[in-house]
């Protein structure tokens, strides 16, 4: 794994970063799952989305970004993890 590559590059004091380092990987992800949840709201009320009644252009923006977003930011996580030579 990424983390367990990374702890090793580290070199001797790498045992007494593994628990910083997991605890900054857990932040971040947490982190990154509010802000996408935040966003989406965000868009959804800007088209007027109502889930007892919707509308076409609520539900597009529905399917992308549960859809289509995803996909295109783990594409660009992989383009910016290639330069590194670890996938």
């Amino acid at each position: 794994s990424i983390q367990n590559d990374t702890v090793h590059e580290l070199g001797e004091n790498s045992e007494h970063m593994t628990g910083m380092l997991f605890s900054i990987w857990t932040t971040v992800t947490k982190l990154a799952f509010a802000v996408a949840i935040g966003l989406s709201f965000i868009l959804l009320e800007l088209v007027s989305f109502d889930a007892n009644n919707p509308n076409e252009t609520g539900l597009l923006m529905l399917a992308l970004l549960y859809g289509l977003f995803p996909v295109v930011f783990k594409g660009l996580a992989i383009v910016m993890m290639l330069p590194t030579k670890r996938i």
